[in-house]
């Protein structure tokens, strides 16, 4: 797959290139409809409790970590929408589904971009263009500090999430709107759920107390995927009972 920019054969889109340990943004692509495809990796991670945090440094990160990707998606549909086929693959990270201590820019940055691909997919279905998004765990200059010092840390290579990057960056490749967790050889599909629908007890006021019964109750019903925050509003709006979550 060649390097493209903005929809120029062989040209690189580098917005900002990533510092302290960053990583460029990439991509590939032609304009004959079926050689179409897109990677966005920009990421820094800049540690520090959020209270003590600089304001500029967490925008630096978002900056960076989000919308390095967002300008590498927006000059590849460009070209992908008009040649009506495309595959769009965002490179997040656990951290944007479960946060993480000390790195609240990056979860925040992640989880951007989780939601961020979720919207991609959505739209760009009916046009061919396909988009789905990677959380890896791989041993980088980045990551290096804070993995492990195991048995598990030699599998984390960047070699071994290689496979599925391409089968996702393939022709034959229907998914979209994936979350893909891989690493040393292991994968695992993840998702945004909303569990049961439950009714608040008439009144105006509710107890502490109260809101946690709720929301064991909620937890007790089945998890559910929507496949944009629309169709979740319909499913609550139907009150308990519906479940009709299903992804499109």
């Amino acid at each position: 797959m060649r390097n493209i920019a903005a929809g120029s054969p062989g040209a690189r889109l580098c917005p900002r290139s990533g510092h302290r340990d960053g990583r460029g943004v990439g991509g590939s692509g032609q304009r004959d409809g079926r050689d179409v495809g897109g990677r966005g990796n920009a990421g820094i991670g800049v540690g520090g409790m959020f209270h003590k945090q600089p304001a500029a440094v967490f925008e630096e990160v978002l900056s960076i970590n989000l919308l390095g990707s967002v300008r590498l998606a927006r000059a590849a549909m460009t070209v992908m929408r008009p040649a009506g086929y495309g595959r769009i693959i965002l490179v997040a990270s656990t951290g944007g589904l479960h946060g993480d201590i000390g790195l609240s820019a990056y979860a925040a940055s992640k989880g951007g971009l989780l939601a961020f691909g979720r919207s991609l997919a959505a739209e760009g279905a009916g046009r061919g263009v396909l988009t789905n998004m990677l959380l890896p765990y791989a041993l980088t200059q980045m990551t290096s500090e804070g993995m492990p010092l195991d048995a598990a840390r030699e599998r984390m290579t960047a070699e071994a999430v290689a496979p599925v990057l391409t089968a996702l960056a393939s022709q034959e490749c229907t998914l979209n709107g994936e979350y893909i967790v891989i690493g040393g050889g292991l994968l695992r599909r993840a998702s945004a759920v909303e569990w049961g629908t439950v009714s608040l007890p008439p009144g105006d006021s509710l107890s502490a107390a109260e809101l946690a019964s709720l929301m064991a109750d909620s937890r007790r019903g089945e998890p559910r995927e929507f496949g944009v925050s629309a169709d979740a509003f319909t499913d609550l709006a139907a009150g308990p009972g519906s479940g009709s979550g299903v992804r499109g």
